[in-house]
């Protein structure tokens, strides 16, 4: 693999946003790590739009 590939797309990534590019580590890393990791941000973030919204 083109390692300068693979950082373009990471750092590209981590623009746009953060949380994404901590899913896609965790998942590379460890797939069920990664799967726990989208519940907890989806979590997190329906919290934060509870608290927004009331």
């Amino acid at each position: 693999m083109d390692e300068s590939f693979l950082s373009r797309r990471f750092r590209n990534i981590a623009r746009v946003a953060p949380d994404i590019l901590d899913v896609v580590v965790a998942t590379l890393t460890n797939p069920l790590a990664g799967l726990g990791l989208v519940a907890t941000k989806i979590a997190e973030k329906a919290r934060e739009d509870t608290v927004v919204n009331k």
